[in-house]
């Protein structure tokens, strides 16, 4: 059998004990901050000096969150795009393409915040203005495709850069096949 202790206060506290949950030296019945720390002078309430400095620390902890998320974003949606692969003079998706923008579609839903760029991109064979104007509407068949899918479209931009920005070598039928794609970038 335990036996509760029990705790008397001083007779000018009606026999209650003082408790200072803050551990700041003023007790809670005085306190008008009681969870947070603060001087005699402010009442137990924290310096506006102090908040500020709580103010950065949680600003700071915010932008190394939003930091990560980005990043963790942005992996994702580089390991899918990736997989969105046109064949040679077309901007048409087929069902593997579809089934990776629908994954696209989730992670931009999850994160109702961002903005996201759509660049498509082609390989070097061709003519330098049609490769423009494919990779031009390789990425605005992905845009469109998400935004039929719901995502709205004021949160997505498009462009082709045509075969400007290669990730492969374009003399290999491989590296011809990597180079026609899109990539998403999140803007914001």
């Amino acid at each position: 059998m335990m036996i509760a202790q029990v705790v008397q206060g001083a007779i000018n506290d009606g026999g209650c004990p003082r408790i200072d949950t803050d551990k700041d030296g003023i007790v809670d019945s005085q306190d008008k901050c009681p969870e947070q720390p603060g001087p005699p002078e402010n009442a137990g309430c924290p310096s506006v000096q102090q908040q500020q400095e709580q103010a950065n620390i949680l600003a700071l902890q915010q932008k190394e969150r939003n930091k990560a998320i980005k990043a963790e974003v942005t992996s994702q949606l580089n390991a899918l795009s990736r997989t969105i692969v046109f064949n040679n003079g077309t901007a048409v998706l087929n069902q593997r393409d579809k089934r990776a923008i629908d994954e696209i579609k989730k992670i931009m839903e999850s994160q109702p915040k961002m903005k996201f760029h759509i660049a498509g991109h082609t390989d070097s064979t061709g003519g330098t203005q049609t490769n423009l104007a494919l990779s031009e509407q390789r990425a605005k068949s992905v845009k469109d495709y998400l935004v039929l899918s719901g995502i709205n479209e004021e949160r997505l931009t498009s462009q082709g850069y045509g075969e400007d920005n290669p990730i492969a070598d374009n003399n290999t039928k491989e590296g011809r096949l990597a180079n026609r794609r899109v990539e998403i970038f999140i803007v914001n």
